[in-house]
């Protein structure tokens, strides 16, 4: 009886994660679903090969502070690697990218990540003074994995 109640909560459990980004809902940080012709995240591979890949392009409802006449945009990002090994490489990757003064670190350096379960995470702008709003987004994106 005990084992099957664990195994009810823990389907239940897993049920309350978010399964896709899709899922997550982004209108109550104050932002809707847009389009982003930019991304390039193949530029930023380099050497990895996840073995799912999942994007949401955001973009704030209302003007940033920072910009007056400018709405904050991100990408949220999912990637899932077969390894514990892999992702951990990836998020280092993420965290420290080892390139400056070139494409690759135009595109690929303002993000932040995170890693729950299996599935490594992050945030992605391509404008510096978004950073602050970036790291606000990642708690909310983090939070909304959670049951």
């Amino acid at each position: 009886m005990k084992c099957l109640f664990l195994l009810v909560m823990l389907i239940f459990t897993s049920l309350s994660y978010a399964e896709t980004l899709g899922e997550i809902d982004i209108d109550v940080w104050g932002y809707e679903d847009t389009e982003n012709k930019t991304y390039r995240e193949n530029t930023c591979l380099i050497g990895f090969a996840p073995k799912k890949q999942e994007y949401r392009y955001i973009k704030s409802i209302n003007n940033s502070q920072e910009i007056p006449d400018a709405k904050y945009r991100f990408t949220l990002v999912k990637e899932e690697y077969a390894s514990k090994d892999e992702f951990n490489k990836r998020l280092e990757f993420i965290k420290n990218p080892p390139h400056s003064n070139s494409l690759v670190s135009k595109m690929c350096n303002i993000r932040e990540a995170f890693v729950e379960g299996d599935v490594v995470y992050f945030v992605h702008t391509d404008v510096g003074v978004f950073t602050t709003e970036m790291k606000h987004i990642v708690v909310l994106f983090h939070q909304s994995l959670q049951p």
